[in-house]
Order: structure tokens, then sequence, then C-alpha cells
């Protein structure tokens, strides 16, 4: 499908939320607070903050009182998104902070103590009302960008049809990982393909601040699942041992 370059997966994946050699790590602030971010196994960031494709994910995140701290993507990928192409990557990783909470400190005790009442209100919040919201803001996102772009498809759209949780993975002092499928719709020159959507996502507490992670993968089997929880549980060890 034309147009399914725009990567309308991972421009979705912003907002919800390894055995192979590590990368090397980036920096980048929140209210005045600096976090050491490794680029997980496979992946890399992405430099260009005018790209695109960065800015998209970062218009969504902004819609949704979020600041976006790292967009990361297969080698590949992420060449050709700073080059100012929309890459379709089969697996990606970003990391946000809400604005509203960035400058309000939280030690681990704190998060510790707050953790189930954390939890319940994320289960609670995983339905039908934020799936909604979650289009309503990607699509609005998506109509600024294809007017900026000469030949994109007018009716271009991303819907989440269903999403389905797959529960807590990870219930630790400083952070927690659920996970979830989403199957996706996405339409584009009158045509419609639906792609299931792995999302394995994470609260830490890092530097008494609070952050929020997300793996997404494109789906094929269990082994999807498998795969991108290992990413997080690896990835988070780095992250936290980073950021004391």
């Amino acid at each position: 499908m034309e147009y399914r370059s725009i990567a309308l997966l991972g421009l979705l994946a912003s907002l919800l939320f390894a055995s192979s050699t590590w990368g090397g790590s980036i920096q980048a602030a929140s209210a005045g607070v600096t976090f050491t971010i490794p680029e997980p196994a496979g992946l890399v960031a992405m430099k260009n903050a005018s790209a695109p494709y960065y800015t998209f994910n970062d218009d969504i995140q902004k819609r949704s009182g979020n600041k976006l701290l790292a967009l990361m993507l297969p080698p590949k990928d992420a060449k050709a998104a700073d080059a100012g192409e929309l890459p379709s990557p089969e697996r990606w990783f970003v990391l946000f902070s809400n604005v509203r909470m960035s400058t309000r400190s939280v030690s681990v005790r704190e998060f510790r103590n707050g953790r189930d009442e954390l939890i319940a209100g994320l289960e609670k919040s995983m339905g039908g009302k934020l799936v909604e919201g979650v289009n309503a803001k990607t699509n609005a996102a998506l109509g600024e960008l294809l007017k900026e772009r000469a030949g994109a498809p007018g009716d271009a759209k991303l819907n989440i049809g269903s999403l389905m949780l797959l529960g807590l993975y990870a219930r630790e002092d400083s952070y927690i990982t659920y996970g979830a499928v989403a199957k996706v719709a996405i339409t584009a020159d009158g045509k419609t393909e639906t792609v299931p959507l792995v999302m394995i996502m994470s609260v830490a507490v890092a530097n008494e601040r609070l952050v929020n992670v997300a793996f997404y993968r494109r789906m094929k089997g269990r082994e999807d699942i498998d795969a991108s929880k290992a990413d997080m549980a690896a990835w988070m060890q780095q992250f936290l041992k980073a950021n004391r």
C-alpha cells in the first residue's frame, strides 16, 4: 500500500505507551533533569529532531501533554528517518515524560508506596475511551503531516480496532512493566490493512523523575511478545544503572 511508508504504526506507538550487542547511549533532558538513555540491542536513536518522522512523533506526544525524549529504530530505518524519509520499521522504542509531572520529584520509596494505585489506574484506563483518544490525537497529528507532503493521500487514517491486555510482567520497587496487543487498521488510498502490534510498556522512576518507556513490534507470533518482553527487561536494567 503506497504511503504505508509513513510508518503509521510507529507514530501511534508513541502515545501508549536481547541477546545481541548493546549500542551506545544518548543524553536527553526534561525540566532540567538529564537522563542517560541506552540504545537497545539492534536499535539506534534518531539524531535529526527536525525530520518529519521525529516531529510527527513529537507532535503526538505534545497533544497528550508529554515530551518525547528518545525515538529509536533499527539502524537502516533511523538513517532513512534522519534523512527526511518515513520508514516502516518492524520494531521501535520510545521514551517520554509527562510535562505536568516532570517537575515533581518522586523517590523510589514514593513510587513503591504508590505502585499498586498506579497499576490499578493503568488497568482501568486501558479501554475504549483510551483507544478513542489515541485514535483522535494520532489522526489529528497525521493530518498536519499530510498537509506538508505533496502527493499524500487525503484519506490516510490509522485506528485501533481492539486492545487486549497481556497483563503485568514486572512489579519492582522502581518500575512496573505491562503489555498489550492492538489490532491497528491502516487506511490509505481507499485500502485498509490490519496489523497486530505488540506493545510492552513501563513506567519507571529514575533520577527522582517518572518516565514512560515502550517497545513496539509488529506481531507475527508468540515469539514477538517474548522478544519484546526480553528487550524491555534488559534495557530497563541498563537504564536504571545509568541513572542512579
